[in-house]
């Protein structure tokens, strides 16, 4: 069982945390219903390379780099166990103050919506569900697509009213490298903002934005999905060359 909770550290104890001066705190406890520890076991489970486990099956630093993580952050730890009804841990950490930074006026968003038709391409569900909400949201008309080959199908059938084509790069079958040269042959004139959680090298970076109209990392906030919708629609990166430059690096990124 993990559970967690606001606390206050008992004034006793609190004095004698001299390492941090705040008494409000988060309570961390992490309890099972396992064996549990006799009174020796228990004095020594916090000393490096102390271990119950057969040799070669554990080093005995587990618990030793816990304690000393929890000790650099100005918390502490304690355990209670009894034998054959299992162990808990409780881990005290301080509380502090959240620091809140200002933005700059200059990025400052302005309105980040519209009305023009986005194709969303990606093989995770939620993400179709969550992205197709906020761009509705903002006003603008939103088809999906599973995959490179359900894209290629729905842009065939609506590309006069696709004003820009959100693609994840790393899917199932087709991919997203494959389908956009599929689109650009189509239709060079295509808009393409690549979404991908892989961290493109200069190769590929450049012929990416020389092909595309932007490039949205993952995870990314409904914001940051906005404002390169709105930027890549608005003019986004340079005017694309032929997609034949893409099929090197793209092979990179799917292997």
């Amino acid at each position: 069982m993990i559970e967690t909770a606001n606390v206050r550290l008992p004034e006793k104890q609190h004095r004698a945390q001299s390492v941090s001066a705040s008494r409000e705190g988060i309570l961390l406890s992490v309890s099972d219903t396992g064996h549990g520890m006799d009174e020796d076991t228990m004095e020594k489970i916090f000393e490096p390379f102390f271990t119950t486990k057969a040799p070669g099956k554990g080093t005995g630093l587990g618990l030793s780099m816990v304690h000393g993580i929890v000790k650099n952050h100005c918390g502490r730890i304690t355990c209670r166990s009894t034998p054959g009804k299992g162990t808990c841990f409780q881990i005290y950490l301080p509380a502090i103050e959240p620091v809140l930074e200002k933005k700059p006026a200059d990025e400052t968003p302005g309105y980040l919506g519209g009305n023009e038709t986005i194709l969303l391409v990606d093989d995770d569900e939620n993400i179709r569900i969550t992205g197709k909400e906020k761009l509705e949201s903002a006003g603008y008309m939103v088809r999906t697509a599973s995959g490179g080959e359900t894209a290629l199908e729905v842009y065939g059938q609506k590309a006069d009213r696709i004003h820009l084509v959100l693609l994840d790069l790393i899917m199932p079958g087709m991919g997203g490298a494959r389908c956009l040269q599929e689109l650009l042959q189509t239709d060079p004139g295509t808009k393409v903002v690549i979404i991908s959680g892989y961290s493109p090298d200069d190769q590929t970076l450049q012929a990416i934005k020389s092909s595309t109209r932007g490039f949205l990392r993952k995870p990314y906030t409904g914001e940051q999905l906005l404002g390169t919708v709105r930027k890549a629609l608005d003019g986004g990166w340079p005017t694309r060359v032929p997609a034949e430059s893409l099929s090197r690096p793209s092979q990179q990124l799917l292997s």
